[in-house]
């Protein structure tokens, strides 16, 4: 198996290797890196909503200290 973030960086070459196999082949290729592009994006948006969660909480915890 090959890792993603290798994929990523040597896009070209990976293509070039699997055309060898066949053109289904470039389709799973491509429905990977799309499904990782998304994958990517909804983890940006769970971390930046985790961080305005964890603010929030500090924000009530100093609210109730005083």
């Amino acid at each position: 198996m090959i890792p993603i973030s290798y994929i990523r960086e040597n896009h070209g070459q990976v293509v070039a290797r699997l055309k060898k196999r066949g053109e289904k082949y470039l389709d799973i290729l491509d429905e990977a890196l799309e499904s990782d592009i998304a994958r990517r994006k909804t983890q940006q948006d769970r971390d930046e909503l985790q961080s305005k969660a964890n603010d929030l909480a500090k924000q009530i915890g100093d609210f109730f200290k005083k």
